[in-house]
């Protein structure tokens, strides 16, 4: 499984573009073994762009007082073909900035700040990534 984060900051969605696939993507990647999907998600965050994010989808239903706490909704669970005959699930989280100063690494070619119009002119990006990321900026108000 993996897990990506759709990132917004002031009308704009964060986008790496990662070296191996050589498209922009969500900052993420795969969920180590024992790691809950969000975790993943934070900590790729963390080390693909320097930042410290928070989520902004629990859901409809506020925490009961019995419950220790609450994981995070992703926006969308999609299914990937990884070429070997099976399918990977990735779980797209949407968050915004707590700290951090942007820093690309290595498994990075690029990273930077993406308007609507932006996104919908960008060649090397998945269909979906696109979906997402203008869903999410059109919606923030109802998001956040």
């Amino acid at each position: 499984m993996k897990a990506r984060v759709c990132i917004v900051k002031d009308g704009k969605v964060l986008l790496v573009l990662h070296a191996k696939a050589n498209k922009w993507l969500f900052p993420g990647g795969r969920v180590e073994d024992g790691e809950l999907p969000h975790k993943t998600a934070i900590r790729e965050v963390k080390e693909e762009t320097g930042y410290s994010i928070r989520f902004v989808n629990y859901g409809p239903i506020g925490r009961s007082k019995n419950e220790v706490g609450e994981l995070p909704l992703p926006i969308r669970i999609s299914l990937y073909d990884s070429g070997h005959n099976t399918v990977i699930p990735c779980a797209h989280y949407v968050g915004t900035i707590v700290k951090g100063k942007m820093a690309k690494n290595r498994e990075s070619l690029g990273i930077g700040w993406f308007t609507k119009k932006e996104i919908m002119k960008l060649q090397n990006i998945n269909a979906d990534i696109r979906k997402i990321a203008i869903f999410v900026l059109n919606n923030w108000g109802k998001l956040r």
